[in-house]
Protein backbone atom coordinates (compact mmCIF):
# COMPACT_ATOMS: atom_id res chain seq x y z
CA UNK A 1 0.00 0.00 0.00
CA UNK A 2 2.87 2.39 0.90
CA UNK A 3 4.09 1.69 -2.73
CA UNK A 4 1.01 2.68 -3.97
CA UNK A 5 1.19 6.30 -1.94
CA UNK A 6 4.65 7.18 -3.69
CA UNK A 7 3.53 6.24 -7.05
CA UNK A 8 0.76 8.87 -6.82
CA UNK A 9 2.37 10.98 -5.15
CA UNK A 10 5.41 11.15 -7.48
CA UNK A 11 3.33 11.26 -10.55
CA UNK A 12 1.51 14.40 -9.40
CA UNK A 13 4.74 15.76 -8.21
CA UNK A 14 5.80 15.97 -11.48
CA UNK A 15 4.93 17.10 -14.78
CA UNK A 16 2.76 14.42 -16.98
CA UNK A 17 5.46 13.36 -19.72
CA UNK A 18 7.91 13.31 -16.71
CA UNK A 19 5.49 10.70 -14.74
CA UNK A 20 4.93 8.71 -18.00
CA UNK A 21 9.00 8.09 -18.56
CA UNK A 22 9.25 6.95 -15.16
CA UNK A 23 6.51 4.94 -15.30
CA UNK A 24 8.24 3.15 -18.65
CA UNK A 25 11.40 2.70 -16.63
CA UNK A 26 10.55 1.67 -13.43
CA UNK A 27 11.32 3.84 -10.29
CA UNK A 28 11.10 2.92 -6.50
CA UNK A 29 7.50 2.39 -5.99
CA UNK A 30 6.49 1.92 -9.42
CA UNK A 31 6.59 -1.15 -11.23
CA UNK A 32 8.46 -1.67 -14.12
CA UNK A 33 6.14 -3.49 -17.61
CA UNK A 34 5.68 -6.37 -16.89
CA UNK A 35 5.57 -6.58 -13.27
CA UNK A 36 1.81 -6.74 -11.77
CA UNK A 37 0.63 -4.32 -8.87
CA UNK A 38 -2.19 -5.94 -7.08
CA UNK A 39 -5.51 -3.57 -7.48
CA UNK A 40 -5.86 -1.06 -4.85
CA UNK A 41 -8.96 -1.00 -2.27
CA UNK A 42 -12.04 0.75 -2.81
CA UNK A 43 -10.62 2.24 0.26
CA UNK A 44 -7.59 3.66 -0.96
CA UNK A 45 -8.85 4.84 -4.06
CA UNK A 46 -11.40 6.71 -2.44
CA UNK A 47 -8.56 8.58 -0.70
CA UNK A 48 -6.71 9.37 -3.42
CA UNK A 49 -9.25 9.90 -6.00
CA UNK A 50 -9.68 13.98 -4.86
CA UNK A 51 -6.11 14.30 -5.13
CA UNK A 52 -5.50 12.68 -8.22
CA UNK A 53 -7.52 11.72 -10.97
CA UNK A 54 -8.46 15.71 -12.16
CA UNK A 55 -4.39 16.48 -11.45
CA UNK A 56 -3.34 13.66 -14.26
CA UNK A 57 -6.48 14.84 -16.95
CA UNK A 58 -5.39 18.74 -16.47
CA UNK A 59 -1.92 16.95 -17.44
CA UNK A 60 -2.88 15.49 -20.23
CA UNK A 61 -3.37 18.99 -21.88
CA UNK A 62 -0.30 20.79 -20.17
CA UNK A 63 2.20 19.76 -18.68
CA UNK A 64 3.12 23.54 -16.36
CA UNK A 65 -0.95 23.80 -14.69
CA UNK A 66 -1.43 22.34 -11.11
CA UNK A 67 -4.18 23.76 -9.59
CA UNK A 68 -2.99 25.58 -6.43
CA UNK A 69 -5.19 24.10 -4.28
CA UNK A 70 -3.60 20.28 -4.90
CA UNK A 71 -0.92 20.55 -2.57
CA UNK A 72 -3.56 20.46 0.33
CA UNK A 73 -4.37 16.85 -1.08
CA UNK A 74 -0.93 15.97 -1.71
CA UNK A 75 0.27 16.75 1.57
CA UNK A 76 -2.70 14.28 3.44
CA UNK A 77 -1.70 11.38 0.82
CA UNK A 78 1.82 11.90 1.74
CA UNK A 79 0.61 11.32 5.80
CA UNK A 80 -1.59 8.51 4.43
CA UNK A 81 -4.79 10.62 5.99
CA UNK A 82 -8.16 9.91 4.92
CA UNK A 83 -10.01 13.13 3.21
CA UNK A 84 -12.83 13.76 4.82
CA UNK A 85 -15.41 14.12 1.73
CA UNK A 86 -18.12 15.82 3.58
CA UNK A 87 -16.14 19.07 4.28
CA UNK A 88 -17.62 21.81 2.19
CA UNK A 89 -14.18 22.76 0.36
CA UNK A 90 -13.69 18.97 -0.39
CA UNK A 91 -17.31 18.82 -1.99
CA UNK A 92 -16.59 22.12 -3.95
CA UNK A 93 -13.02 21.44 -5.18
CA UNK A 94 -14.21 18.62 -6.27
CA UNK A 95 -16.96 19.70 -8.39
CA UNK A 96 -14.90 22.76 -10.02
CA UNK A 97 -12.21 20.14 -10.84
CA UNK A 98 -14.92 17.98 -12.54
CA UNK A 99 -15.98 20.82 -14.62
CA UNK A 100 -12.10 21.93 -14.94
CA UNK A 101 -11.81 18.85 -17.45
CA UNK A 102 -14.92 19.76 -20.17
CA UNK A 103 -14.06 19.94 -23.50
CA UNK A 104 -15.35 22.52 -26.06
CA UNK A 105 -18.70 21.50 -27.11
CA UNK A 106 -19.40 19.53 -23.92
CA UNK A 107 -23.39 20.29 -24.13
CA UNK A 108 -23.23 18.82 -27.39
CA UNK A 109 -23.73 21.97 -29.01
CA UNK A 110 -21.04 25.11 -28.78
CA UNK A 111 -20.28 25.24 -25.13
CA UNK A 112 -17.03 26.55 -23.93
CA UNK A 113 -14.51 24.46 -22.11
CA UNK A 114 -13.75 26.68 -18.62
CA UNK A 115 -10.60 28.41 -18.93
CA UNK A 116 -7.54 27.21 -16.43
CA UNK A 117 -7.72 31.22 -15.15
CA UNK A 118 -11.12 30.30 -14.55
CA UNK A 119 -10.42 27.12 -12.41
CA UNK A 120 -8.04 28.82 -10.60
CA UNK A 121 -10.16 31.77 -10.05
CA UNK A 122 -13.01 29.51 -8.29
CA UNK A 123 -10.52 27.67 -6.34
CA UNK A 124 -8.58 30.56 -4.90
CA UNK A 125 -12.28 31.61 -3.86
CA UNK A 126 -13.30 28.58 -2.58
CA UNK A 127 -10.55 28.71 0.00
CA UNK A 128 -11.58 32.03 0.83
CA UNK A 129 -15.01 31.66 1.62
CA UNK A 130 -14.49 28.35 3.42
CA UNK A 131 -13.22 29.79 6.25
CA UNK A 132 -17.25 30.78 7.06
CA UNK A 133 -19.31 27.61 7.95
CA UNK A 134 -21.41 28.10 4.90
CA UNK A 135 -23.87 26.10 2.68
CA UNK A 136 -22.12 24.76 -0.24
CA UNK A 137 -23.23 26.39 -3.09
CA UNK A 138 -24.33 24.54 -6.38
CA UNK A 139 -21.68 24.51 -8.72
CA UNK A 140 -21.98 24.46 -12.71
CA UNK A 141 -20.20 25.33 -15.75
CA UNK A 142 -22.35 28.32 -18.23
CA UNK A 143 -22.06 27.01 -22.13
CA UNK A 144 -19.45 30.62 -22.14
CA UNK A 145 -17.31 29.15 -19.82
CA UNK A 146 -18.09 30.78 -16.81
CA UNK A 147 -17.93 28.61 -13.56
CA UNK A 148 -20.90 29.55 -11.54
CA UNK A 149 -21.69 29.29 -8.14
CA UNK A 150 -25.52 29.17 -6.85
CA UNK A 151 -26.75 28.94 -3.69
CA UNK A 152 -30.83 28.57 -3.46
CA UNK A 153 -31.84 28.86 0.31
CA UNK A 154 -35.09 29.32 1.91
CA UNK A 155 -34.59 32.89 2.76
CA UNK A 156 -31.31 33.96 0.27
CA UNK A 157 -30.49 33.22 -3.23
CA UNK A 158 -27.56 34.21 -4.99
CA UNK A 159 -25.66 33.65 -8.52
CA UNK A 160 -21.59 34.18 -8.24
CA UNK A 161 -19.63 33.65 -11.15
CA UNK A 162 -16.15 33.50 -12.06
CA UNK A 163 -15.15 33.85 -16.04
CA UNK A 164 -11.14 33.96 -15.32
CA UNK A 165 -10.16 37.76 -15.44
CA UNK A 166 -9.19 37.27 -11.46
CA UNK A 167 -12.75 38.83 -10.74
CA UNK A 168 -15.83 37.54 -9.04
CA UNK A 169 -19.64 39.23 -9.90
CA UNK A 170 -22.35 38.51 -7.97
CA UNK A 171 -26.39 38.95 -7.70
CA UNK A 172 -28.13 38.16 -4.98
CA UNK A 173 -31.94 38.45 -3.32
CA UNK A 174 -33.94 37.90 -0.28
CA UNK A 175 -37.36 37.10 0.44
CA UNK A 176 -37.67 40.24 1.93
CA UNK A 177 -36.79 41.78 -1.41
CA UNK A 178 -33.20 42.68 -0.39
CA UNK A 179 -30.69 42.77 -3.50
CA UNK A 180 -26.67 42.12 -3.45
CA UNK A 181 -25.34 43.15 -7.10
CA UNK A 182 -21.60 43.78 -7.66
CA UNK A 183 -19.31 43.04 -10.29
CA UNK A 184 -15.37 42.94 -11.32
CA UNK A 185 -14.75 42.07 -7.41
CA UNK A 186 -11.14 40.66 -6.65
CA UNK A 187 -11.35 36.63 -6.11
CA UNK A 188 -8.97 37.88 -3.09
CA UNK A 189 -11.70 39.62 -1.32
CA UNK A 190 -14.56 38.19 1.02
CA UNK A 191 -17.94 38.35 0.54
CA UNK A 192 -19.48 41.25 2.23
CA UNK A 193 -20.44 40.20 5.51
CA UNK A 194 -24.02 40.49 4.97
CA UNK A 195 -23.86 38.16 2.52
CA UNK A 196 -21.79 35.56 4.57
CA UNK A 197 -24.66 36.23 7.38
CA UNK A 198 -26.95 34.66 4.58
CA UNK A 199 -25.41 31.90 3.59
CA UNK A 200 -24.02 30.79 6.94
CA UNK A 201 -25.39 27.32 8.36
CA UNK A 202 -27.63 28.64 11.07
Amino acid sequence: MGSLYNALSTQIAVPMSTAVHNIRGGTEGIPPIGKVMKRPTRKVMEQLLLSTATVFLIHGSTSTYQPETAQVFIESIAKEQRLDSRRTDIQMLTRIRQLAVYFHGWDGANGKAPSQAAVRDAECFTRILVHDDIYAPSISLATDGEINFFWMLRHFRLDLGFYGDGTYSYYGTTTAGDEFLADDIPVSTPLHIQILQLIRKQ
